[in-house]
C-alpha cells in the first residue's frame, strides 16, 4: 500500500487504459449544471437540422440528400463524457420520432429510422473512443481515418441494412437503392457536420489569442471561398455546349488550391468550416435551380451526384489535414525536446560535450566552450584536431575510438593548460547509442577535481 502512494504521489504513467487526455480531463471538470445544458444543446441541434432536413426532402424520396443531424449527434457523443450519452441518445431519439411526425412520415417507418441513427451514432463513438481516444481535434492521421472508416463506412453499412429492410418492408422502396442511399446520405452527414464540430470546440480558445491581422486574414479566406464557390456555380448556370455537345465545366478546379491555403495557413478547423460552405452553397445552387439539371436527371440525383464530388474532396482533404497537422505537431515536439536538450546541457556546470562517431563536436555547453577559449558556435561540428595540438587530439581520439569499439565507459585523468592555469579534470566518457542499439557517438562530462595549479 504504501507503495502504491508513493507511486502515484511521484506522478508514476497510469496504465493507457486508465490514461485520460487533456480533452477529456476537461470536459469531466465541467460542472454537471453546464454538461446538462451542453446536452440540451446538443439535443435541440439535432432535432432542429433533422426536421430542417427532413422538410426539405419532400421532393428527394424517402430519405434527405444528406443528413447533418448525424453529425452533430456523433459530434456531440465524442464531445460529451460516457455517462451523458443515454441522455442525449433518449433527448434525440424523442425529438427524432418528432421531426418525423411533423413532416407526416410513417410512424413505424419513422421509429425503425429513429432507431438506427440513434444505434449508429452510439456504436460510431464507442468505437472512435476506442480507435483513437477521447480528444478530438484531428490533428492527428488516426482520428481522419477512424472517422472515415468507422463514421462514413462501416456503421451506415450496418444500420443502413436495416433501415433499408424496413423502407423495403413498409414502402415503395427497393432494398438496394434504400441501402445505398442510406449509406450516402448518412455518411455524408457524418463526414461534412462532425469535422467541424469537433474541431471549431477545440479552435475557440486558439481564435481569441490570434492577432487582429490574423483574425482578418481568416474572415478574407472564408469570403474568398465563398466568392469563389458561387463564382463557379454561375459558371456552371451559363456554362456553354462542349464540341461533343456535352455540357459541363472543370471551373471547380479553381476552388481546390484556395482550400489547401486556408487549410495550410489555419489548420483543419477552419478548413472543415470552408468545406461546408463551399458544399452548403453548391447543394443550395443544386436545389433552387441556380445550377440547371439536364435530362434525365433529376434535382436528386444531381444532389447525390453532388455529394460523390464533395465528398470525395472531403475526405482527401481531411486526411492530408491529418497529415499535415501530424506533422506540425511532431515538428513543435521535436522543437520542443530540442530546447529541453539544450536547457539541461546548458544548466549543468561542468564541461559537457557530445560527439558523433566521426570524432565531431554535435553539443556542447558554455562550460566546456570556456575551458577551450571559444564560443560554442565555433566547437560544433569541429573534431579535436582542429582545437587542440596534434598529440593531444591524437590522445582524445585514441581514447574515443576505445569507448566506441567496447561500449563500455571510460574515466581518466586529463591536464589542460587554460587562460586560468593549469587545470586537472576527470574526465568520464560514455557510449552514445542510436535507436538500434549500435555506438553512434560519446558523451562527456568533466569534472575539475585540480584547479589553478600555477600560472
Amino acid at each position: 500500500m504504501q507503495e502504491q502512494s508513493e507511486r502515484e504521489s511521484s506522478g508514476a504513467s497510469p496504465s493507457p487504459r486508465k490514461r485520460t487526455s487533456v480533452a477529456a480531463a476537461a470536459m469531466q471538470r465541467i460542472p454537471p449544471a453546464s454538461l446538462a445544458w451542453v446536452t440540451i444543446v446538443a439535443a435541440a441541434a439535432y432535432v432542429v437540422t433533422a426536421w430542417l432536413a427532413l422538410r426539405g426532402s419532400a421532393n428527394l424520396g424517402l430519405l434527405p440528400a444528406v443528413w447533418p443531424a448525424g453529425g452533430v449527434f456523433l459530434a456531440s457523443l465524442l464531445r460529451l463524457p460516457r455517462p451523458h450519452w443515454p441522455w442525449l441518445a433518449l433527448a434525440c431519439a424523442i425529438g427524432g420520432m418528432g421531426a418525423e411526425f411533423a413532416v407526416g412520415n410513417s410512424p413505424a417507418l419513422g421509429a425503425v429510422y429513429v432507431a438506427a441513427q440513434i444505434g449508429q451514432g452510439l456504436a460510431t463513438a464507442a468505437l472512435l473512443r476506442r480507435f483513437a481516444g477521447a480528444a478530438w481535434t484531428f490533428e492527428r492521421l488516426r482520428e481522419g481515418l477512424g472517422l472515415i472508416v468507422f463514421g462514413v463506412l462501416l456503421a451506415p453499412l450496418t444500420f443502413g441494412a436495416f433501415a433499408a429492410w424496413a423502407a423495403a418492408s413498409w414502402s415503395d422502396a427497393t432494398f438496394g437503392s434504400a441501402w445505398l442511399a442510406w449509406i450516402v446520405v448518412q455518411g455524408s452527414g457524418v463526414l461534412l457536420v462532425a469535422p467541424v464540430i469537433l474541431t471549431l470546440t477545440s479552435y475557440v480558445d486558439r481564435l481569441r489569442d490570434l492577432h487582429w491581422a490574423r483574425r482578418l486574414e481568416l474572415a478574407c479566406a472564408l469570403g474568398l471561398l465563398v466568392i469563389l464557390t458561387i463564382y463557379v456555380l454561375y459558371l456552371l448556370q451559363m456554362r456553354a455546349p462542349r464540341v461533343d455537345g456535352s455540357r459541363g465545366s472543370s471551373a471547380g478546379m479553381i476552388l481546390i488550391p484556395a482550400l489547401l491555403w486556408i487549410l495550410i495557413r489555419f489548420g483543419p478547423a477552419v478548413m472543415s468550416v470552408g468545406l461546408l460552405l463551399l458544399i452548403g452553397l453548391s447543394v443550395a445552387g443544386v436545389w433552387t435551380g441556380f445550377v440547371p439539371v439536364e435530362p434525365p436527371r433529376n434535382v436528386a440525383t444531381t444532389v447525390l451526384a453532388v455529394q460523390g464530388v464533395t465528398g470525395t474532396t472531403v475526405v482527401t482533404l481531411l486526411v492530408f489535414s491529418c497529415l499535415l497537422a501530424e506533422r506540425r505537431r511532431s515538428f513543435r515536439d521535436l522543437e520542443s525536446n530540442d530546447r529541453l536538450l539544450r536547457d539541461i546541457i546548458e544548466g549543468v556546470a561542468e564541461p559537457l560535450f557530445v560527439k558523433d562517431d566521426k570524432g565531431n563536436y554535435v553539443r556542447v555547453n558554455s562550460a566546456f566552450a570556456a575551458q577551450l577559449g571559444l564560443k560554442v558556435p565555433e566547437i560544433i561540428g569541429q573534431p579535436d584536431r582542429k582545437l587542440l595540438d596534434p598529440q593531444r587530439s591524437a590522445e582524445i581520439e585514441a581514447i574515443d575510438h576505445e569507448v566506441m569499439k567496447s561500449g563500455q565507459p571510460r574515466h581518466y585523468e586529463y591536464a589542460l593548460q587554460t587562460g586560468q592555469g593549469s587545470r586537472t579534470f576527470m574526465l568520464s566518457k560514455y557510449p552514445r547509442r542510436g535507436r538500434d542499439g549500435r555506438v553512434v557517438g560519446i558523451i562527456g562530462l568533466a569534472r575539475d577535481i585540480k584547479g589553478n595549479k600555477g600560472g
